[in-house]
């Protein structure tokens, strides 16, 4: 296993523990470099390479129909649904997870077919769901979306687009789709290979490739090179992204399109999977699992956290070892960056204080309450201090750390109570927060 830790795009700490393989190396831990499968987190790469047709021009907006570019795809409704309640899928719905398409294409496991040859197998496979209802996992979506915006919009096969548009542009050397060579030791010794829990043996589906599915969970990648990728969409989101010449795409990748207000809160952005963490943030992930690996990227922008975790041993990205570690960084991020900084002013822009002032939302919430609310004006005197509407008492006791114009995070330095005008409806309930944190955004 391998983790590795950034910080505003730097890297901060690096650990790998246990073996890389046993078979000519057998007492060396995996490094920085070192290559594992990422499966689903293959689904990022392909996002991004969707962001860079939208930075080219290729396509005019992520909620542009697919259709416009591939106008044979038939999309047939789920049953008793017509086309006319459906309308056209978007690139937004298909990497949002909010398009409504079955979760496997019809070709399980390897796909040796093109896309001509799938047209007619996605007529004939129905969404299972109406789009933007809820989400619904589907790798034969992410599939659809590499291969259509590769052929159809780079004029070339999404290995080709994602190498020339993505690992080339990001300087990423250890990152490919060639499973082959990675396997027959192209990158030499310092290639992990998976093993069975507990075990020496090698788990048999270590060299399983998914052929015209590729899209959806085929790449393999290094800890480096995939620290790399998150410190870009850190930078990105902060205004100095490399990837994209437009910077409010970073943002918009990163926004959720989908909130479930359980415990705890979770959702899905492009293609992300949303996890509250601790003190209130969210944590922005992609996990996969293939061939006996599991891998994890994630990132919290706000605090300008980022994480990678690369597992050959049979553990599952999604439990502790995952969102445990993402949890314990943000309590350290937290108080080393937010607190820090949370007393300091923040520089009054040329244009004055009007454009920090308005509606805010933050997606933390008990009881199932759709959002805190805070109508926003910053005094004058002490821009740190925020004058909050209907939402916060004592005033004195929030202090914000401003993100941007349309961000920020309060720090709750004292035990208050926190109320939302949402709440009346619900009866006299209050959120009580002490020594945490909230991220709002501009409603």
């Amino acid at each position: 296993m391998f983790v590795s830790v950034q910080s505003f795009g730097k890297t901060v700490f690096n650990v790998g523990v246990g073996v890389k393989r046993y078979d000519v190396q057998p007492n060396v831990p995996p490094d920085h470099e070192t290559m594992f499968r990422i499966g689903s987190v293959t689904k990022l790469f392909t996002a991004l390479l969707v962001a860079r047709a939208l930075d080219q021009g290729i396509i005019s907006t992520f909620d542009e129909p697919v259709v416009t570019l591939v106008p044979e795809l038939e999309i047939v409704p789920p049953p008793g649904k017509t086309s006319q309640q459906v309308g056209p899928i978007t690139w937004r719905q298909l990497m949002s997870q909010m398009a409504g398409v079955v979760r496997e294409s019809p070709c399980i496991g390897s796909c040796p077919f093109t896309s001509e040859q799938m047209f007619p197998k996605i007529a004939a496979t129905p969404l299972q769901q109406m789009p933007n209802e809820r989400p619904s996992y589907s790798n034969f979506g992410f599939a659809m979306l590499g291969r259509f915006i590769a052929e159809r919009g780079f004029k070339k096969s999404w290995e080709d687009a994602t190498r020339d548009e993505i690992i080339k542009p990001l300087g990423l050397l250890r990152t490919g789709v060639n499973i082959t060579a990675w396997l027959t030791g192209a990158f030499g010794n310092n290639a992990a290979l998976p093993y069975v829990k507990g075990t020496r043996t090698v788990n048999p589906q270590v060299a399983g490739t998914l052929g015209w599915s590729a899209p959806c969970g085929d790449m393999i990648s290094s800890p480096g090179d995939l620290g790399a990728v998150v410190s870009d969409l850190i930078n990105g989101f902060h205004g100095s992204g490399a990837l994209f010449k437009r910077q409010d795409i970073y943002k918009d990748l990163m926004r959720a399109q989908f909130i479930d207000y359980g415990r705890p809160v979770t959702g899905f952005g492009m293609p992300f999977e949303l996890f509250q963490s601790a003190n209130g943030y969210m944590a922005y992930r992609k996990g996969g699992n293939a061939g006996g690996f599991s891998a994890l990227i994630a990132a919290i922008p706000q605090l300008g956290l980022g994480l990678t975790l690369n597992i050959n041993s049979g553990f599952d990205e999604n439990g502790k070892p995952g969102q445990g570690v993402i949890d314990l960084l943000v309590d350290a991020f937290h108080a080393v960056y937010v607190r820090k900084e949370a007393a300091r002013r923040f520089a009054v822009p040329p244009s004055g204080l009007d454009e920090y002032t308005g509606r805010f939302v933050t997606f933390v919430s008990e009881r199932k309450v759709p959002s805190i609310v805070a109508q926003v004006a910053v005094s004058p005197s002490n821009p740190t201090l925020l004058q909050v509407s209907h939402f916060v008492s004592p005033v004195a006791s929030v202090v914000a750390r401003w993100l941007s114009d349309d961000e920020f995070i309060v720090d709750y330095q004292h035990n208050g109570t926190f109320v939302s005008p949402g709440l009346s409806c619900f009866g006299v309930e209050a959120l009580s927060l002490k020594n945490a944190a909230l991220t709002f955004h501009r409603d």
